[in-house]
């Protein structure tokens, strides 16, 4: 009995010794790995954990000016309220989502499709419409708790002062696209930015758009700003003085559209049609050095219907076969026969072959029948 008890007390004592030695491993293993992680990485878990509670934002810059050779303002940039949300809590409420689509005439698929730009932080605002109304504003800012998610932002937006004056030469400014994102001439820019789509405009862009500036904001644990912990300032765009005259492109665009009104107005006496009268253009130019003075294109536009997006009728309106395609500068993409400004390139032709001399004269009836692809185009 004796010797049974001192060999159930020896086992249980090396038991007791194996369960000693396995607590004391795992508390060495335990203990390595909290100083593993607490000092050999510290300092990643540190930037990992900073990441995490510091975001960036880009703050947008004031588009440059233009002036015209007098340095007259034609065009500039205006403070005007957006929409914007948060996508992290708008994404979730179907009803907010429905109802901010409805508010401010933005198909759902849209309002998600901005909302869901894979290069853009999902704890950023996200812009979804510019240029507002101050009705839906108010009617926004008086409820809140209908509109989780959704905020109201200041943004620059570009003012056209004299509105439809030399649009084609100016051009407008829009977001920029995906694909417009892989140009480099848009290497500087990020999604959502508002970029020059066409004209002056888009030629400029980089000299207009300016340097955007940085906003650091910490955030809490589920991702909400708490504050701003520093801000750079944007630097605005530089201005650019044009060759541009107001007076004469004022004058041109006058005188064009009453020239295409006279052509409609006339009939052709041998067949009784109205001439074909649907659009022109003018290019004044100045003959000593090539600075263009004026250029108009008629039909023509108001690029102030491309702010804060263009709606898909007035794109439609704008592209339309029967309203003569507002939106093409002819002066620069149409193709038509040079008519009476190819006579002197023809007379000095005749001077210097002695086939005219300078008394010589010669009858224009006015048009020209040589070919069934342009009757009655003078």
């Amino acid at each position: 009995m004796v010797r049974k008890r001192v060999e159930v007390q020896e086992d249980l004592q090396s038991r007791v010794m194996v369960f000693r030695a396995i607590i004391a491993i795992a508390l060495i293993v335990l203990v390595g790995r909290l100083w593993f992680l607490q000092v050999i990485l510290a300092s990643q878990y540190n930037a990992m954990a900073q990441n995490n509670r510091i975001r960036e934002r880009s703050i947008e810059a004031v588009r440059g000016n233009l002036y015209d050779r007098h340095n007259k303002l034609i065009v500039t940039s205006k403070p005007a309220l957006s929409v914007s949300v948060l996508p992290y809590i708008f994404g979730k409420n179907k009803k907010v989502q429905k109802r901010l689509s409805k508010l401010i005439n933005l198909s759902l698929p849209e309002i998600k499709k901005r909302m869901k730009d894979k290069k853009t932080d999902l704890l950023q605002p996200k812009v979804i419409k510019r240029a507002i109304k101050n009705e839906t504003v108010y009617y926004i800012k008086e409820r809140p708790t209908e509109f989780e998610g959704v905020k109201i932002e200041i943004f620059p937006e570009r003012d056209y002062i004299y509105e439809s004056l030399a649009a084609h030469l100016l051009g407008y400014v829009g977001e920029v696209s995906e694909k417009e994102l892989e140009e480099d001439h848009f290497k500087d820019v990020e999604m959502g930015d508002l970029v020059g789509k066409t004209g002056l405009e888009n030629n400029y862009n980089a000299t207009l758009m300016g340097i955007k500036g940085k906003e650091r904001i910490e955030t809490n644990a589920s991702g909400r700003p708490v504050k701003v912990l520093n801000r750079k300032k944007p630097r605005a765009g530089s201005s650019i003085v044009l060759a541009l005259d107001l007076k004469i492109q004022k004058y041109a665009e006058e005188a064009l559209s009453r020239a295409v009104g006279a052509a409609k107005a006339q009939v052709d006496k041998e067949t009784g049609k109205r001439y074909a009268g649907n659009g022109g253009a003018v290019v004044v130019m100045d003959p000593r050095n090539g600075d263009v003075l004026a250029m108009a294109s008629y039909p023509t536009y108001n690029p102030k219907l491309f702010l804060g997006g263009i709606s898909k009728k007035s794109w439609k309106e704008l592209t339309d076969k029967n309203n003569n395609f507002p939106i093409n500068n002819r002066a620069v993409t149409g193709t038509y026969p040079p008519g009476s400004t190819f006579k002197p390139f023809v007379a000095i032709a005749g001077l210097e072959t002695n086939r005219i001399n300078i008394n010589s004269t010669f009858h224009c009836s006015g048009s020209w029948r040589g070919s069934p692809k342009w009757p009655n185009v003078f």
